[in-house]
């Protein structure tokens, strides 16, 4: 399944992203600075997605990328 993790920087969203790719899920994270997410080890097992959520377009570009997700939040 493909899935789009928003906070994917936060406490919960990360250890998320690592429990769905360990069970073999395509993940996207959505984050305001993708740089961001060099600092977690599953780094290159992700698509990263920006998305500010105080800037509309910024929002409207990450969920038209992720409706191509099998689950969005």
């Amino acid at each position: 399944m493909r899935i789009l993790v928003t906070g994917a920087t936060g406490y919960v969203g990360s250890r998320l992203v690592s429990a769905l790719l360990a069970d073999g899920h395509e993940v996207l994270t959505a984050t305001r600075n993708p740089a961001g997410l060099k600092r977690f080890g599953w780094f290159d097992e992700v698509t990263p997605v920006t998305l500010d959520a105080s800037d509309a377009n910024s929002t409207a570009d990450a969920f038209a990328e992720a409706m191509l997700a099998d689950c969005a939040p």
